[in-house]
């Protein structure tokens, strides 16, 4: 039986990397490919590829993005294929469900992040998500309401954060989780003195005059262009196999293990 990605996806043919990475075999696969090279291209392959072989159903395929852009681009993407592969329509469109998309069960409009299908009377789960979407479904689904607010307020704050100028208080997510978006921080006082601060941390005095320095200053282009090329030094994406390896190496020599003891009053 052919497979229907020899066929060729978008109008383009796999190359033979590609096709190797979507035909092996296993539990766990590691694809390591820089960027341009077509990794969400293979990735709209290999679900198209384990829908046409019958592999697994819509239902228990899950695909996790790193952020939203690219989640989105993947559920646009594979939704068009319908009209490529339109034996594969309904599976495809049950994969790449999403709001403002046609549920395909009650063929109502969806209007909300998690769908709630009245045929069914169940919610009709996205299957391409982010990691914070993919567990405020879950939480959604079992009515842990705060729990879900809570995810789901952190995303917003994570789309509003993108399109910020700079952000300003003195609390250390301005410090830690800002400087990763190359977005410049004014911190106002000394509560973070004596930490190690990135060079997009801009350290500000209370009162107004300072605060319109360090306004002016972070919104000069020289400042976002020097930050821009700015060296992170919060970890590389390998942070826990360093603690783990750590850990270990500390286990063994427990002698020299630090035990803090507390008292209560």
């Amino acid at each position: 039986m052919p497979y229907a990605i020899d066929i060729g996806i978008e109008g383009k043919k796999l190359e033979t990397s590609q096709r190797e990475a979507i035909l092996a075999n296993g539990k766990n696969i590691l694809v390591n490919a820089g960027a341009g090279s077509g990794k969400t291209f293979t990735i709209l392959a290999k679900i198209l590829h384990i829908l046409d072989q019958k592999l697994a159903e819509p239902e228990e395929i899950i695909v996790v993005a790193y952020n939203n852009k690219v989640a989105n681009d993947l559920r646009d993407r594979f939704g068009k294929l319908t009209e490529e592969f339109p034996d594969l329509a309904e599976k495809i469109k049950r994969v790449s469900i999403s709001k403002d998309k046609i549920c395909p069960d009650c063929n109502e409009k969806i209007n909300q992040t998690l769908h709630w299908c009245e045929k069914l009377n169940k919610f009709v789960d996205r299957k391409i998500h982010t990691f914070h979407s993919y567990c405020y479904d879950l939480i959604k689904k079992n009515e842990n309401k705060q729990l879900a607010k809570f995810l789901k307020g952190n995303e917003d704050k994570l789309k509003e954060l993108k399109s910020s100028k700079f952000v300003i208080g003195n609390s250390s997510s301005g410090i830690i989780e800002v400087p990763y978006f190359k977005i410049p921080t004014i911190n106002i006082g000394f509560r973070q003195k004596g930490r190690f601060l990135h060079d997009s941390i801009i350290q500000s005095g209370c009162t107004i005059l300072n605060i319109k320095k360090s306004i002016i200053k972070a919104n000069s282009e020289n400042f976002k262009k020097k930050i821009s090329k700015m060296k992170l030094y919060f970890g590389n994406g390998f942070t826990s196999r360093k603690i783990l390896n750590i850990i270990s190496k500390n286990l063994k020599n427990k002698h020299k293990l630090l035990n803090k003891k507390f008292s209560i009053n």
